[in-house]
C-alpha cells in the first residue's frame, strides 16, 4: 500500500514529465486534484467526492460489486477541476504508479483535445436521439482506453521491443476474454489493440498491406474482422500522426460496429 505523500511525489513527477512531453501545463496547484479512495466504505467516499467535484457521476451504478476493484485509478471530470482518484492498496511499484498517472493524464488531455473542444460523450453517447448510439458508446469506450494507454506507452515505454510472435499466447488469451457476457470485454479489447500497435511490426512498416501480411503470418486472428478494425485505426493514426488523439464520429462508429461484428461472429462460431 502506498502512502499519500509518496503518491503525491510520484504524481507531481508524472505531471512534470507529461507537460514536457506534450507541451501542456497541468498542475496540482491549478485544475488537478489527487484523491485516494481509502480502505473502508469506498461508496460513501466516492459519493462525497462526486458531490463536491462531479455530481453527474452519481448517476452511474457505482454501488456494483467490482466498481472499485477493477482499476488502479480513474479521472472525474468536473466543471472546475479534474480529479484523479486512485486505490492506494493496489500492489504497484513506483514506476507502475508513475505510468498509471501518465495514463490518467492522457485521458484528461484527450478529453480536452480530441473533438474540437466539444464533449463527444455527451453529444453522441448520452444523447438518446442519436442514430446508432450503441455503436458510439462501444466505440468510444474502446478508443478512449486504447488511446490513453498508447500515449502513455509512447512517452514512457514499459516493455522491451517485441514482435507479435513473442506475444501470440497473450493475444490469444485476451481474445478468450472478449465476447458476449464477458466482464470488461471492451476494456480487454482495448488492451489487445495497444499490445498489437506497440509491436515491432507496427513500428517498422508504414503501409497497411505489409502490416497485414505480417499479422496473418503470425496467425493471431481467425476472424477477418479484426484486420478491418486494425486497418481502420492504423489509417486514422497514420493520417493524423501529429495529433493521434483527435477523433471524428465516423471513426468511433466504425470501431463500435466492427467490434460488435467480432462479438457476434465469436458467439456464432463458439
Amino acid at each position: 500500500m502506498i502512502d499519500e505523500e509518496k503518491m503525491k511525489g510520484i504524481a507531481e513527477k508524472a505531471v512534470s514529465y507529461f507537460n514536457k512531453q506534450l507541451n501542456t501545463n497541468y498542475s496540482f496547484e491549478d485544475r488537478l486534484q489527487l484523491i485516494p479512495l481509502l480502505q473502508g466504505d469506498k461508496v460513501k467516499q466516492f459519493e462525497e467526492i462526486c458531490k463536491k467535484y462531479a455530481p453527474h457521476r452519481l448517476q452511474e451504478d457505482y454501488t456494483s460489486e467490482n466498481y472499485f476493484t477493477d482499476v488502479n485509478a480513474e479521472v472525474l471530470y468536473g466543471d472546475e477541476v479534474f480529479v484523479i482518484l486512485y486505490l492506494p492498496e493496489m500492489e504497484l511499484d513506483d514506476d507502475e504508479w508513475f505510468h498509471v498517472m501518465l495514463h490518467e493524464l492522457s485521458h484528461i488531455f484527450c478529453y480536452q483535445n480530441e473533438f474540437k473542444g466539444k464533449d463527444f460523450f455527451n453529444l453522441y453517447c448520452k444523447n438518446e436521439d442519436v442514430e446508432g448510439r450503441e455503436n458510439y458508446i462501444i466505440g468510444y469506450a474502446i478508443w478512449r482506453e486504447f488511446i490513453a494507454e498508447l500515449i502513455a506507452r509512447c512517452i514512457h515505454p514499459m516493455d522491451i521491443p517485441y514482435s507479435l510472435g513473442m506475444i501470440k499466447d497473450y493475444i490469444w488469451d485476451l481474445q478468450n476474454d472478449i465476447g458476449v457476457g464477458m466482464e470488461d470485454s471492451k476494456y480487454t479489447f482495448s488492451r489487445l489493440l495497444v499490445s498489437v500497435f506497440m509491436s515491432k511490426q507496427f513500428g517498422s512498416y508504414s503501409e497497411w498491406d505489409k502490416i497485414e501480411r505480417s499479422l496473418r503470418r503470425s496467425k493471431l486472428f481467425s476472424d477477418g474482422t479484426y484486420y478491418m478494425l486494425l486497418k481502420r485505426i492504423f489509417e486514422k493514426i497514420k493520417n493524423q500522426h501529429e495529433k493521434i488523439w483527435e477523433i471524428d464520429e465516423t471513426m468511433i462508429f466504425d470501431i463500435g460496429n466492427l467490434y460488435s461484428q467480432i462479438i457476434v461472429n465469436k458467439y456464432i462460431n463458439d
